[in-house]
């Protein structure tokens, strides 16, 4: 059974008394929840028998602990450990070893789910990334170099796999990585597990630069910004992002809406001068 505390405070609505229960300040007579408190004070485990030390909030993840298991081969008296006890605490050290080495493998597994959750991938994209993670740790890729950034790597070239537009520019922002760490972690999974890469083509770019425009442009600005890129042919060794946006300029130019070179710069982290370049392109190629 749930405990309550009375208390002599009284309830704002219907001025019945106030009880404590749990984590609440509730009212006896109307229910209503007037305080609560979100704060875990549960005791740690390292809480000393005097009541000195712990902390509060849920207890840490065991297999994170920085227990050292001494190797010395003595007790903590100082005495020399001797027969079947010396068997066991030399596997108690070689457990303690791996689960050290394990680490490594939380942190990344860690880390890449923050990462899928803080985007709202997909679940095969985390899946894939972890897999990428542990194949890389298994080959011993990981040393020298920064786990959590590694992780980050391994999501991205996930992501792109799976077909994604997504560059390092806008990536690096949200996994707070280096652009020029991830672009060489992204190398190194690449490189070593054969992984190709979808190359990005503009009709995928263009969804995600007009959701970036406010108000965003209309359907038939999105018709025709599609038949633009489909009549378009010179698109080999050209950014597919920034002809996406000259198709988009060139669609809002024919379709009368008021839409900005600026605004679709903006839009899709390019320049105006970019913009402008690829639009007066499809204008002389392209024939309305």
């Amino acid at each position: 059974m749930m405990s309550q505390i009375s208390t002599s405070q009284t309830c704002p609505r219907c001025t019945g008394r106030l009880v404590i229960c749990e984590n609440e300040i509730v009212c006896s007579k109307c229910a209503a929840v007037t305080s609560q408190s979100m704060v875990d004070v549960a005791n740690d485990y390292d809480k000393k028998s005097d009541g000195t030390g712990g902390r509060v909030g849920p207890a840490t993840n065991g297999k994170m602990i920085d227990t050292v298991i001494d190797s010395t081969g003595k007790d903590y008296t100082g005495r020399k450990i001797r027969g079947d006890n010396q068997t066991l605490s030399k596997k108690i050290g070689i457990i303690d070893k791996r689960q050290k080495m394990d680490r490594t493998k939380i942190t990344g597994t860690y880390e890449i789910n923050r990462i899928c959750d803080k985007m709202s991938l997909t679940s095969l994209v985390k899946q894939n990334a972890t897999k990428f993670f542990i194949d890389c740790k298994n080959r011993k890729l990981l040393t020298g170099r920064k786990t959590r950034e590694f992780a980050a790597a391994c999501v991205y070239v996930s992501y792109r796999e799976e077909g994604y537009p997504k560059n390092f520019d806008e990536f690096q922002k949200i996994t707070n990585t280096s652009r020029s760490v991830l672009i060489s972690y992204s190398n190194v999974i690449k490189r070593e597990l054969d992984i190709v890469l979808k190359i990005m083509s503009p009709e995928q770019y263009l969804p995600m630069i007009m959701s970036e425009i406010t108000p965003p442009p209309s359907l038939k600005v999105q018709t025709k910004a599609q038949n633009i890129l489909a009549k378009y042919l010179e698109k080999q060794g050209k950014d597919p992002k920034i002809l996406a946006a000259g198709a988009l300029y060139f669609a809002s130019v024919l379709s009368n809406e008021s839409i900005s070179e600026k605004e679709i710069a903006v839009a899709a982290k390019i320049s105006e001068v970019s913009v402008r370049k690829r639009y007066q392109e499809m204008k002389k190629k392209i024939k309305f």
